[in-house]
């Protein structure tokens, strides 16, 4: 039985020794070469008396590197922390204090932030930069039962694995724990979203210490002896070559970037790609359309959070009304309740639990208190509805619920109907509190580019499709919005003052 994650690594080595399990640039790294270095670097933190279920950050881009410090933690028992490369040093800082990391291993471009953390911890850190590993000679054979049995990583399928970060659309990103358990599940559920596709060869636009990377990289890969490409800037003509010269099949990315990207794409770039893994997000419609009809491709949306990685997944062409978020993969259920904990019927709006063997073992800070497991009802944060042929559409965010005249609103209905102004590009519906700590309704909007937009036809446009407790009471022109990894806008930053 597979209980193990790092034997994925032993398996490929045995199965599919020359494959390569990532090309970077003009880099490319076989599986057997990736267990010969990993076990290197597993043994050179042996030598810096790094123990089992110690904690060590990884602060590395999306590179050969990141898998061999990802893997060679995880030989020695060690917990690899996936540390988001935007966190600002002082939320670095705070991180690697709560996880108790002494020891970061960071590309040399991260250099200079590594130190400014060590010296705003006020305490040493064991800093292993990935330009050491250049000393370390490379094995050419590694028999994999000696290899394991020296380095036998976590046997125990309930066990900490990997510890990740949320988006922190709220500004507090939350530590999330994962099991062996469930990231094995999880890479066989993203691998039937593959339709049993033989040679997976995968360009992933996402960073890699993003959930939706590492639900692919490295254990979806490694299930088939597939190879990670990576662009070593993410261009339009690095991507287009990366696609062509090496045959790319498997393209994952947020709506936004393909969007940018079929505009300027050739013919070229389709002969090989057959598959479009879309997060954060729904295509819009003609760019689906072309996917599907012009190129003849598999487009899959999926839907999850960090806390319980991939959940649900949409791909035909029933799935293509609005913010459809497609139905549940094998062995997860799903129910929607309304405030008062009872389940609701088909078509109507409730908060989103989840049953999944996916499920983290807990956040960081609650390690104390019993695991969670597949028999939890886990709340995901999101208000969705059920058709009555079992697909979910999303309906928003409960944080982002607006309290107005007693009413609960939600800003996800006010924006559909503003989004269909002509004049409008994109819209956020957010709560602003008066002097008298009343909410109101204020819509930030980001006008199309060549089209000129007047704050009174709006306000009127919004009297006549909105009922009254729904009615903006103040609009703000915004020249931009900042976006998170999965493409989502970030709320939180906007001025609600």
């Amino acid at each position: 039985m597979l209980n193990n994650v790092v034997k994925l690594l032993f398996q490929n080595q045995v199965a599919h020794p020359d494959n390569p399990t990532i090309i970077y640039a003009n880099q490319r790294l076989s599986y057997s070469e990736l267990l010969a270095r990993s076990v290197q670097v597993a043994g050179l933190l042996k030598q810096h008396q790094i123990e089992s279920g110690q904690t060590i950050g990884l602060l590395l881009k999306s590179s050969p590197q990141y898998l061999i410090a990802y893997y060679a933690s995880l030989l020695i028992g060690a917990i690899p922390a996936l540390l988001p490369t935007y966190l600002s040093t002082n939320k670095l800082t705070y991180n690697c204090n709560k996880l108790k990391i002494e020891t970061v291993v960071f590309e040399p471009e991260y250099q200079k932030i590594v130190d400014e953390v060590e010296l705003k911890k006020g305490t040493p850190l064991l800093k292993l930069s990935t330009t050491n590993w250049k000393e370390l000679t490379t094995q050419e054979i590694i028999n994999p039962a000696s290899a394991f049995d020296s380095f036998p990583g976590i046997d125990s399928l309930n066990e900490p694995a990997v510890i990740s970060f949320t988006d922190g659309n709220s500004g507090f990103a939350k530590i999330v724990v994962h099991s062996q358990h469930s990231l094995l599940i999880n890479a066989q559920n993203c691998l039937k979203i593959l339709n049993g596709l033989s040679s997976v060869r995968m360009l992933c636009t996402l960073p890699i210490f993003h959930y939706i990377s590492h639900s692919f990289i490295p254990h979806t890969l490694a299930l088939v002896g597939g190879t990670l490409l990576i662009p070593q800037n993410f261009h339009f003509e690095e991507i287009r070559q990366t696609i062509i010269q090496n045959q790319a099949n498997v393209l994952v990315g947020t709506p936004s970037f393909f969007k940018q990207f079929i505009n300027a794409a050739d013919s070229k770039i389709f002969e090989s790609w057959k598959y479009c893994i879309v997060v954060g997000g729904t295509l819009q419609e003609d760019i689906w359309r072309e996917f599907i009809r012009t190129h003849k491709m598999y487009v899959t949306e999926l839907y999850g959070t960090t806390e319980t990685l991939i959940l649900t997944s949409s791909y035909d062409e029933y799935d293509r009304r609005e913010a459809i978020i497609g139905r549940p993969l094998p062995g997860i259920d799903i129910r929607i309740i309304n405030p008062s904990g009872a389940v609701v019927t088909p078509g109507k709006t409730g908060k989103l639990q989840v049953s999944t063997p996916t499920l983290m073992l807990n956040y960081f800070e609650d390690l104390q208190r019993p695991s969670l497991d597949k028999n939890t009802w886990f709340e995901t944060g999101d208000l969705v509805r059920e058709t009555q042929d079992g697909r979910l559409i999303f309906e928003g965010r409960i944080a982002d619920t607006i309290k107005k005249y007693g009413f609960d609103i939600n800003p996800v209905q006010i924006e559909n109907i503003v989004k269909q102004h002509s004049a409008v590009r994109d819209v956020v519906a957010a709560s602003l509190k008066d002097s008298t700590e009343n909410e109101q309704i204020k819509l930030y909007i980001l006008p199309q580019e060549k089209e000129p937009i007047d704050i009174q036809e709006l306000t009127n446009y919004c009297q006549q499709n909105l009922p009254g407790y729904q009615q903006p009471d103040t609009i703000e022109i915004v020249s931009h919005f900042e976006h998170d990894l999965s493409g989502k806008i970030l709320r939180n930053l906007l001025n609600k003052s």
